[in-house]
This record gives C-alpha cells, sequence and structure tokens, in this order.
C-alpha cells in the first residue's frame, strides 16, 4: 500500500470526506431479516454441535479416566516393585554371605508388607517352587512350580518385573494379581522367586476414582482377556474372559491405547470406551461411559437453545430501534472528535507518538509531523511507499512489521509490536508500533490508521535493566552455595535456587512461609534456637554446623555464617545468609579418621598379619604374620612374597587378578591357601590396598582361618544331615529330588521316590528304651545304605521314617531289586545288648516320569502307596525281641 506524504495535521485526509447520512429504514428491516434467519440457523447449529460435543466430552472424560488410573495402577506397580527389588537384594546378600537367612528375611518382608496395604503376602521360593519365606504363622507352605509366573521367572534370565493373574492364592484362598521378581545369584543361576499378591479389590479404589454416570463402567483385564476387577462389579466371577468383539480384536493386536463405541458383553449396554495398556505389563484398563446417562441433558440442553433464540430476536428487535436513534447523534460527535485530535497533536510532540491514516479506497495517507522526525525525514517532502521503507528497517523486524500490515490491510488484524529500525542519518533507534482497520457498515475495509512511538530510551534501559538481573541471578542463583535473607521471626524474605534444591521446596512454598529451621533436624533446631537470638543482636555468627534435610530424607552437612542488615533506627531488618555443603568434607574427615583407627587397630591386633609389599616384595611384617607362617622377620623382608604360595600358578593367578584393582585404586578381597615354612597348608583371609601407585607399595593383612572353614563345613554338613544316623536329612532331601528330576528329564531315565516306615518299632522303644531305640536305627540306616547305589540316595525324615531316592533307573520297575534288598536288609534280626531283636518295613514307591512330574506329586504318592503297604499286611504291634 503505498502512502503520500500530506503537510496536514494528524488525522488530516487527501479529498473531501463524504458527510455521515443515516441509513434509510428498509436497510434496518432487511438487517433484521437476515440476522433472524442467521439466528434461527445458528440455534440448528447449536442443537447439532451439543450432540457432537457430548460424543467428544465423554471420550475426553473415559479418556482421562483412563489415563489417571493408568498412572495410579502403574504407580501401585512400581511401589510394590521397589519392594520386590529390595527384598530380592536383601535376601541374595545374606544368601552370598552364607548367613542363616530365615531370622533376618522374616522381619524384612514383614515391614515390606507394611508398606503396602494392597500386599496381603510377600513371599520367596526356592529354586524348585518350595515357599520358604513370608509366611504368616499357622499357614501351611506350598508348592508353585506348576504357576506360569514361577515357570517364567525360572526361564526368563533377564531381570524384569512379571505380572500374572489374576489367581486363587493356594494359601490366602483369595484372588489376587502376582508381581514376581527372579532370583539369581552371582553366576546368574536361578535360586528362587521372591513375589507378592495383591488382591484384586484393591483396585476397587482406583476405578472408583470419577463418576461416570449410572451406566458407566471401569475394567482391569489383562492381556489374555481375563477379568481382574470391574466397577460396578458384575455376575462375572473374577478371570472371566467374556468381551465384545472389538474389544478382544483390539487387546490381541496389541494397541497401547485407543477408544472405541461396543456393546458390552457382561450387560449388553452400549458405551463410548477408552482403554489404555498398565505401562509395559500385561494388563489393560477399560473405561466406558454410556449415552443413555445424558439425554435428558440433551433435551433440557436443546429446549434453553430455543428459548435463547427466541429471547435474541426480541433483543434484535430493541436493539434495532437503538441503533437508528443512536446514528442521528453521531454527527454530533463529529464536531467533538475534531477538538480533541487537536489535542491529540499536542500530546504526540511531547511523548514522541507520530500517527498514520491511509484511504484503502485510493492508497492515499497522511503522516503526523512526529512521524517524519521519528525516521529524520523532510516533513515537506513526499512519503515513501510502504515496501521503500524497507531500508529504514532491521531485517528481522521489517519481516514482523510487513507480516503485520498485510494481515491488517486483507483480514483487518490489528497489531501491536516493538522494531528497531535505522534512521535517515544511519542512527539506530527503537519504535513501538501499533495499528488497525476501520470497515464500513457492509464490512469493507475503508481505512488504516496506526501509531509509532519513539520507545529508544525506554528500550536502552531494558536491555541494560535485564543484562544487570542476568548477572545479578547468575551470580545469586548460579553459585554452589546457599544464600537466604530472613526476617526477625527466622522466615525467608530472600533465597537462591541451590537454596531450594537442597531444601526440596519451591519459592512459593518458602518465601514468607518457611525458615532454615523447618528443615533442620532435631538436633539442629535446638542448636538454631540457642543461636538465633544472641544473632538478632550481635549481628554476626560463623561457621554454625547444622544437619539439612531435603523433603525427600536426603541428609546433607552445611556450614552457615550470616550478617544482619538494621534500618535507621537500628532495629533489625534481615538478614545476608551464606550456607555450604561440607557433607563431602565431614564424610571425608571421618573417613580419614576411621581409616587411621583401622590401621592402629590392625598393626596392633594379635590376630591379624601385617605386610607391606613393593613390587610384590616384604619391605615389612609385623609379628602376627611370621607367628603365622614360622618366620623370622628377616626371613621374609626383602624376599619375593611367592615364598608363602601354594604353588607358582596361584602366586600368578592372584597378580593377575589382585594388582589390576590395586592400581585402579580399588582394594582387593579373596581367601586362598599359602604355605608355612613347615610346609603345612593353612587357608587365609587376605585384604590389600595400593599405599603409593608411584612406588607400587601395597599393604596387605592375613588372618588364619582354617579352624574357622573347618567349623563351617562341619556346621554345614550338620545342617544338611540326621543327628543321629548321619543320614541326609528332609532339608537336603528337598533339593536333591527336584535336581534329580531334572536330570532324569535331560538322559530319559527314571527316578523313584520310596517311603519306609519300621514295623514293631515302638516296642522296641517302649520295652528296651530310646537309647537301645537309638541304636536300632543307626543300624537301619547302616544296612540301607549298603542296599542302595552310590549315586542313590539314603534319607531319615523324622522317627522310624526313611526315604530311598534311586536314580538312572531304565525303567519303572527298576526300584524293585533294590526294594527287595532293603525289605531283606531290615528284617534280619539285630543283635543288640545280648538280645535278639526284630523289625520290619513297609515300603511304598512312586516312579517319575509313570507315576507324577514334580516332586510334591511324587512324595504324596510314595506315602500313600507306604500306608497302603503296612495296612496290607496288617502287622501286629506286639513286642519285638
Amino acid at each position: 500500500m503505498d502512502c503520500l506524504s500530506s503537510p496536514d495535521g494528524v488525522g488530516a485526509r487527501v479529498g473531501d470526506r463524504s458527510p455521515v447520512r443515516p441509513p434509510r429504514a428498509s436497510v434496518y428491516v432487511l438487517a433484521v431479516v437476515l440476522i433472524a434467519g442467521l439466528v434461527a440457523a445458528v440455534a440448528s447449529l447449536a442443537v447439532y454441535r451439543e450432540f457432537a460435543q457430548y460424543r467428544e466430552q465423554t471420550l475426553t472424560t473415559t479418556m482421562n479416566t483412563a489415563r489417571l488410573i493408568d498412572q495410579v495402577v502403574e504407580s501401585m506397580f512400581a511401589k510394590v516393585d521397589v519392594s520386590l527389588q529390595t527384598s530380592a537384594r536383601f535376601y541374595l546378600d545374606r544368601l552370598g554371605q552364607r548367613r542363616p537367612a530365615g531370622l533376618a528375611v522374616e522381619p524384612f518382608l514383614a515391614e515390606q508388607r507394611r508398606l503396602h496395604p494392597e500386599i496381603i503376602s510377600l513371599r520367596i521360593t526356592d529354586a524348585a517352587g518350595a515357599v520358604i519365606h513370608g509366611l504368616d504363622p499357622g499357614e501351611q507352605a506350598v508348592n508353585l512350580a506348576d504357576r506360569s509366573f514361577f515357570k517364567a521367572a525360572r526361564s526368563n534370565a533377564d531381570d524384569r518385573l512379571i505380572v500374572a493373574g489374576p489367581v486363587l492364592a493356594r494359601i490366602a484362598q483369595k484372588w489376587v494379581l502376582v508381581l514376581a521378581r527372579r532370583l539369581q545369584d552371582g553366576q546368574g543361576r536361578f535360586v528362587g522367586m521372591v513375589y507378592a499378591n495383591i488382591a484384586v479389590a484393591s483396585f476397587q479404589a482406583p476405578l472408583s476414582r470419577v463418576d461416570l454416570g449410572p451406566h458407566g463402567a471401569a475394567t482391569l483385564r489383562t492381556s489374555e482377556l481375563a477379568l481382574v476387577f470391574r466397577v460396578p462389579e458384575s455376575a462375572d466371577t473374577i478371570g472371566s474372559t467374556r468381551v465384545s468383539a472389538d474389544l478382544a480384536a483390539i487387546i490381541q493386536a496389541g494397541r497401547q491405547q485407543g477408544s472405541y463405541v461396543a456393546a458390552t458383553a457382561l450387560d449388553g449396554i452400549e458405551r463410548i470406551n477408552a482403554y489404555r495398556r498398565i505401562g509395559t505389563h500385561p494388563v489393560y484398563v477399560i473405561v466406558g461411559a454410556a449415552p443413555r446417562d445424558r439425554h435428558g441433558d440433551i433435551a433440557s440442553s436443546i429446549a434453553l437453545i430455543g428459548v435463547l433464540s427466541l429471547v435474541a430476536l426480541g433483543v434484535l428487535l430493541a436493539g434495532a430501534r437503538v441503533v437508528w436513534q443512536t446514528t442521528a447523534r453521531l454527527h454530533a460527535d463529529l464536531a467533538i472528535r475534531e477538538r480533541l485530535e487537536a489535542s491529540l497533536r499536542q500530546a504526540q510532540q511531547i511523548s514522541r507518538l507520530g500517527n498514520w491514516v491511509c484511504d484503502a479506497r485510493t492508497g492515499k495517507c497522511s503522516w503526523s509531523a512526529v512521524l517524519h522526525d521519528i525516521f529524520r525525514l523532510d516533513p515537506s517532502g513526499p512519503a515513501l511507499p510502504f515496501a521503500a521503507m524497507e531500508p529504514y528497517f532491521e531485517p528481522a523486524s521489517w519481516s514482523r512489521l510487513k507480516r503485520a500490515v498485510q494481515d491488517c490491510a486483507t483480514l483487518g488484524t490489528p497489531y501491536d509490536l516493538d522494531g528497531q529500525i535505522i534512521r535517515a542519518d544511519g542512527e539506530s533507534a527503537w519504535i513501538h508500533a501499533k495499528g488497525a482497520a476501520r470497515r464500513s457498515d457492509e464490512g469493507e475495509i475503508v481505512e488504516l490508521h496506526g501509531t509509532v512511538q519513539d520507545i529508544s530510551e525506554r528500550k536502552q534501559l531494558e536491555l541494560a535493566l535485564g543484562r544487570a538481573n542476568e548477572e545479578l541471578d547468575d551470580l545469586y542463583n548460579g553459585v554452589p552455595c546457599g544464600y537466604h535473607s530472613v526476617d526477625s521471626s527466622g522466615r525467608y524474605v530472600r533465597i537462591n535456587a541451590t537454596m531450594l534444591s537442597w531444601i526440596g521446596c519451591s519459592l512459593d512454598e518458602a518465601i514468607g512461609k518457611l525458615g532454615p529451621r523447618d528443615s533442620f533436624s532435631e538436633a539442629g533446631r535446638a542448636k538454631f534456637d540457642s543461636n538465633f537470638p544472641s544473632f538478632l543482636k550481635t549481628g554476626r555468627v560463623r561457621a554454625l554446623e547444622f544437619e539439612l534435610v531435603h523433603r525427600s530424607g536426603q541428609r546433607r552437612t552445611v556450614s552457615v555464617s550470616a550478617s544482619a542488615i538494621y534500618d535507621a533506627q537500628g532495629r533489625f531488618k534481615m538478614s545476608r545468609s551464606v550456607m555450604f555443603d561440607v557433607t563431602e568434607l565431614r564424610r571425608a574427615q571421618a573417613q580419614v579418621s576411621e581409616i587411621r583407627s583401622t590401621q592402629d587397630a590392625m598393626l596392633n591386633n594379635q590376630r591379624v598379619g601385617v605386610a607391606r609389599l613393593r613390587d610384590r616384595q616384604f619391605t615389612w611384617v609385623n609379628t602376627t604374620l611370621c607367628d603365622l607362617f614360622g618366620y623370622r622377620a628377616a626371613e621374609l623382608e626383602g624376599r619375593s612374597s611367592r615364598l608363602l604360595y601354594a604353588d607358582d600358578a596361584s602366586f600368578e593367578a592372584l597378580g593377575r587378578d589382585a594388582y589390576p584393582r590395586l592400581m585402579a585404586g580399588e582394594s582387593f578381597h579373596t581367601r586362598l591357601q599359602v604355605r608355612r615354612q613347615d610346609g603345612r597348608l593353612v587357608w587365609i583371609d587376605l585384604q590389600g590396598v595400593l599405599v603409593d601407585a608411584a612406588s607400587r607399595e601395597s599393604l596387605w593383612m592375613l588372618a588364619d582361618i582354617t579352624d574357622l572353614l573347618r567349623r563351617q563345613e562341619q556346621f554345614e554338613f550338620n545342617a544338611r544331615h540326621d543327628a543321629l544316623t548321619g543320614l541326609v536329612n528332609r532339608s537336603l532331601l528337598d533339593k536333591l529330588i527336584p535336581q534329580a528330576l531334572d536330570r532324569a528329564r535331560r538322559q530319559g531315565t527314571h527316578v523313584a521316590v520310596c517311603y519306609l516306615d519300621l514295623d514293631r518299632f515302638k516296642p522296641v522303644n517302649d520295652r528296651h528304651g530310646h537309647a537301645v531305640g537309638d541304636e536300632v536305627l543307626k543300624d537301619v540306616g547302616r544296612r540301607l545304605l549298603q542296599s542302595v547305589g552310590e549315586a542313590d540316595v539314603v534319607a531319615r525324615i523324622g522317627g522310624d521314617e526313611f526315604v530311598l531316592l534311586l536314580t538312572g533307573l531304565d525303567d519303572a520297575q527298576g526300584h524293585r531289586p533294590v526294594c527287595e534288598r532293603a525289605r531283606a536288609a531290615i528284617s534280619r534280626p539285630i543283635m543288640m545288648a545280648g538280645q535278639r531283636l526284630s523289625v520290619g518295613v513297609a515300603i511304598g514307591v512312586a516312579v517319575f516320569p509313570v507315576d507324577g512330574d514334580d516332586p510334591e506329586s511324587l512324595r504324596m504318592l510314595a506315602d500313600e502307596r507306604m500306608y497302603l503297604d503296612k495296612a496290607s499286611r496288617d502287622l501286629p504291634s506286639g513286642p519285638a525281641g
């Protein structure tokens, strides 16, 4: 659009202005008729949009509700998974240290359960699926080897959360959703599973968070379509897979989220449904709202729209009369406008505000004198076309202004923007430009008008202030220490970003509401209360240390120094406080102190040998090391440490393992056999650290653990064997049976589990006493060992009950010769204290894989058959021997 210069003042136009006359009455009548038709069309459109809006709102509600439930359930799974991982690490640490786990694991699992009310049980199984930890008093142990989630934990070596169910818990007899994790030792071997049972009823709360109407429903289902829980509850039981074809197709296709409209299979009600998969877990949430619940609301909306349309027509007629009367008054306002424009010219000159007006039909415009002066253009010269103004603008500013003016001229869009110009004399300046369009009564754009204000001074001040604020903000918030100020009550009036991150609060939460005392530990609050009153008087405090506690519970040690600011009357105004994090410094000091104490204790310990080595040669040894190996200090110092190793291979192996770790700044710890001067091999516990990397000097501590290992081996043997007979006990047998079954599966052989119960043993005990009875049991154990092969197992599981585990059998009858030998051996008379004693035996056998493929079923069947054998022979219970 071209602009021409005009010598006229502000608001002057090129050409004559036509007088404004009121429009004819026929024009108003035509306008009223057109608008009435428009109102009717708008009312019809509103009815249509009401239906569309309801459907869109319902879909948005169900999608948001599904997202909310997804977040709540995912959060529940994540919290339970944290407890599973924590329990797994605790159990595996105890297991790796070969320490008794039971006494410590049970209270630990109980504490984890108390953290999650939705968990009804948190338990640990062994590698065979037997529940070994987490049982409540009175609960019977069960085996979960047949459960799908146990099989998944056993077969999948990847560390991921397993979600399965719903299943009916065998112990609690409740419907639960199972969350489980695999347990594996340091070599990656499967050692069991930790799992939590979540009652499906605990999902009622998240599924009921939003009111979906009388016929709405929220459901949790697995990726196998099994029903986990539904609100409202239906006649279908938990685990039902009866769903609509639409939902079945969606889940089978593996879609993560979306929506569909279908009739629910459970009740036949059509709903607008939204679904989401819970994270990466095989669980879906489906939320549905029924359109029938809003039919009454939609009818009311239609009635309201009709009433409003009639009201609008009435208002329109009244408004038309008012417009007719108002037009007449516009002529009188024109004179007032002329006077106001004169005042405006004077105000523009003072404020450096220029204006322009452009006739859209003729393309002619006028500028005020101030506008010429802003661009340093000659006021008497011709105005430049708009396109010719480009050299007077910075490129970015010109691009924004050009786009804004074009939109204003074509669309009538007003604009308001700042820009950078280059005056005619080459000086750079800033302007604030505003523009708008005026339309005729017919809606045609007939005029553009706007203002341009010189804001160079303000812009320079803003830029300078912005730079200063950035520098101050960087100085105040970017430093690695906490700055803050408190008032006389100890509340924050200023606080920087570092300090906010240390206490875990936002600026709005801290200012005027909290103080440093609120984030101190209990001891820190007492110290603050003791020192703050004196600080208000003296105005200075230096290097006071406190324990600062983050909202999350994270703790750090801080050192606080502060000075006071007082007003003209000497009253305390606020503090200038700085807080330094000295946590690492104090931790390092404590570690240094601990190392020194440890070194002193080790060097003076009569049980630990200590040696310093350089390039694996002794430079110093203590007396305990000399006593341990039978050498004098002079015989060791200056010689290679190879002297103490059992052989060259162990010497070279330790060098390869230990010294790279020592040079990396790590400590080294191991156990190995070494040789004394007299040639005897002993076991030692060996620990080493690097003292000086440059000289490769290291410090080593040695402790004789030979007796400890011997006692440990004896303890482990006693834990797995019967104290009376020395035979395998029930605990070890429970581990050997699954191992034997695994080997048989791989080799294609048979395994026999044989239960034996002695006949006539009670009369022996009653007549001859328990001492004789014990000798009889030991003799029976020896005879059974002589009856089986080397690869077979003989176990005593209690009283006069024994078990034979026969492996490597070629067929299901392979156990018969062994059982006959055992029966014959036990039936031979026993000579005890000059007396001839006699006992018999009942035997029950179950063979893998003919009679069962898991340990529990084989043991139960063998036990039943043993009692059948005893009953079939109906032996008397009278005296024996």
